[in-house]
This record gives C-alpha cells, sequence and structure tokens, in this order.
C-alpha cells in the first residue's frame, strides 16, 4: 500500500501529529537552554554541600535562591541575628515512602536557610507548597 493509497483518516492524523511535534520543538527551543542567574548567585551554589548534610530524609535537589533577611525570617517564623543581609534558601524534594490508600503520594519540601559568607545552615522548615518559584533565575527578594 503506497502513502496515496491511505485512507483519508489516516494521513490526516498523521498532519496533525506531525504538526503537533513541530509546535512542541518550536516553542521548546524558545526556552533558554540554562537559567541565567544574578551576579551574587554564586556563593548559593557553594553553600549546597551544607544545605545537603542538614537534610537527613531522602530527597532530591530543587532549587537555589538568594533571599534578603526579612524573607528568611518569615520563612523561618524566627528572628535572625543580622549577621549577613543576603540568604541563600535551598530547597529539597522530600522522598517520603508513599502511603497506601491515597490516590497520589503528597509532596513534601524541606527549605534550608544557609548564610553565604559563613556557609552556617540558620534553619530548616518543611513544607508542602513552595513560597517561590524555583524554575526561574536566583533574586533577592
Amino acid at each position: 500500500m503506497s502513502r496515496t493509497d491511505a485512507p483519508l483518516g489516516r494521513r490526516r492524523t498523521l498532519r496533525i501529529a506531525a504538526a503537533g511535534l513541530f509546535c512542541g520543538l518550536v516553542l521548546a527551543s524558545c526556552s533558554p537552554g540554562r537559567i541565567q542567574l544574578s551576579t551574587g548567585a554564586a556563593p548559593c551554589f557553594e553553600v549546597l554541600p551544607n544545605a545537603q548534610e542538614a537534610v537527613s530524609s531522602a530527597k532530591v535537589f530543587y532549587g537555589v535562591r538568594l533571599i534578603s533577611d526579612k524573607t528568611a525570617e518569615s520563612i523561618l517564623a524566627k528572628t535572625i541575628p543580622p549577621a549577613a543581609s543576603d540568604y541563600c534558601l535551598v530547597a529539597y524534594r522530600l522522598e517520603l515512602p508513599r502511603q497506601t490508600g491515597l490516590p497520589r503520594p503528597t509532596r513534601h519540601f524541606a527549605l534550608v536557610v544557609v548564610a553565604p559568607k559563613s556557609k552556617q545552615v540558620i534553619g530548616i522548615r518543611e513544607v508542602r507548597r513552595l513560597p517561590f518559584s524555583f524554575r526561574r533565575s536566583v533574586s533577592v527578594n
């Protein structure tokens, strides 16, 4: 059976699938290949080993952001000694064991606030929803 002998419905389906694939490729190529980081973001990537050690349960790295001291205080719900004006917020998705009876697993995240200069962990908080998008560039709020 040659291509011209194919039924009209099959050719139409193939054309729609090809157009969808083409649109998907075009849209994917418009997104940046890597995250654009601000100039002050380098210290936040240097504190990742300290943040990794602070969270003891099974985890997957989710992202990092540079945040202000006021934002860090509001996330941790406690006052922070004024050692620095900016802090690093490192997010991990926690890998909790799946509970039976639930239709889908609930997501939990661990937020670790770290001082970038001393690389000291200021605090950890577990949350169900992230307060920021960690898919965008690192910024001070």
